[in-house]
């Protein structure tokens, strides 16, 4: 493998996974969320 493939491996392996937990953390507080703001699950699935 050469290593321009290996860091973009790399990189995009790290920006999967930070993606994955910002989604995790969103599902998580989503209900305060909608509570405070008045979305509608609509809205919220759209965010």
């Amino acid at each position: 493998m050469s290593p321009a493939l290996r860091i973009g491996a790399t990189g995009f392996a790290i920006i999967a996974v930070c993606y994955g937990f910002a989604r995790f953390a969103f599902g998580l507080f989503l209900p305060q969320i909608d509570g405070e703001l008045g979305l509608g699950s609509s809205l919220g699935g759209v965010i």
